[in-house]
């Protein structure tokens, strides 16, 4: 316990998670008090995500999602990429990602659940702004497939596969796998 407390003090990035960790930390420091040990004292800041660690990819395996929609009613589509997190007070990390200092795309709305908010990059040109950071930073879970089948399906896109309706007809099938296990 002592080992896990060490390691999470002050490197947390949403401010819930920080919170449920002080808790865990205060039953470690009464525990630590009763057996005469020295206690931890709890950092209460939070980290901000760069682009030269691998936190947004393990967000992204968690709260990630790759997706592209062909319109049925035009030769339209929308290739977005999109991370969800719960509670306002984590809204602040979302739009750190937005920023100039991070990806310098994108914008946060809030979700169609209550108290849900979600970053979302939506086009080829903006989303061509995530593909170096995934490329290099690799997911583990099924979204490192997701992510695969969405690249290529972005290149198919850039080549106007999307513009010839038997092409269109497989994108849309291709499409529908991202996600999928």
């Amino acid at each position: 316990m002592l080992l896990i407390c060490l390691i999470f003090n002050g490197n947390m990035v949403f401010f819930t998670k920080n919170s449920q960790f002080l808790i865990f930390l205060s039953a470690y420091n009464n525990i630590a008090l009763r057996l005469k040990l020295e206690i931890i004292n709890p950092i209460v800041s939070t980290l901000l995500p760069t682009l030269q660690d691998y936190w947004l990819a393990g967000l992204t395996d968690a709260e990630g999602c790759f997706t592209l929609s062909l319109l049925t009613k035009s030769k339209g589509y929308r290739l977005r990429f999109m991370l969800s997190k719960k509670w306002e007070v984590n809204k602040v990390i979302l739009q750190h990602i937005s920023s100039e200092v991070f990806f310098g795309v994108g914008y946060v709305r809030a979700h169609s659940e209550d108290d849900n908010w979600e970053y979302v990059i939506s086009g080829v040109k903006n989303t061509a702004l995530v593909i170096p950071y995934y490329d290099t930073h690799l997911m583990y879970t099924k979204k490192k497939q997701s992510y695969k089948i969405w690249k290529e399906l972005r290149l198919l896109l850039i080549n106007g596969a999307h513009l010839n309706s038997e092409t269109r007809v497989n994108l849309v099938k291709l499409a529908k796998t991202i996600n999928k296990s």
